[in-house]
């Protein structure tokens, strides 16, 4: 998996509206979105140091490495995840932080998240 692009200074585009619809869209699959989950957050990096920090950094925050891997396309992929609660607009303060973070440390790009029940 790569994303279709990466090049320095791009972002994950945050919108609430999206976020918005996509919790509504859970809970009409059945989610309970007012309990924990494992929401997992992907970044991309061709230096696997930078991805390395990055978690050193947060790691305290009770954050676990689920992958550190290099993909076919020579990128080094960190997938991290975290079993909490979240809402449309707490989730789109975590992709903002993690944007800022990736920016912050020089790792290439912050790609997003995934969720699962626990």
């Amino acid at each position: 998996m790569i994303p279709a692009i990466i090049k320095k200074g791009y972002k994950l585009e945050c919108n609430i509206n999206n976020l918005i619809n996509i919790f509504e869209q859970m809970k009409n699959d059945g989610w309970d979105v007012s309990k924990d989950l494992k929401w997992g957050y992907f970044f991309f990096d061709k230096n696997r140091e930078n991805l390395i920090k990055l978690f050193e950094l947060i790691k305290d925050r009770n954050y676990t490495v689920e992958s550190l891997h290099q993909n076919d396309s020579d990128y080094w992929v960190l997938y991290i995840s975290k079993i909490e609660t979240h809402t449309p607009e707490s989730l789109h303060n975590r992709n903002m932080a993690m944007n800022e973070l990736a920016e912050f440390l020089n790792v290439e790009l912050y790609d997003g998240w995934e969720v699962e029940p626990i």
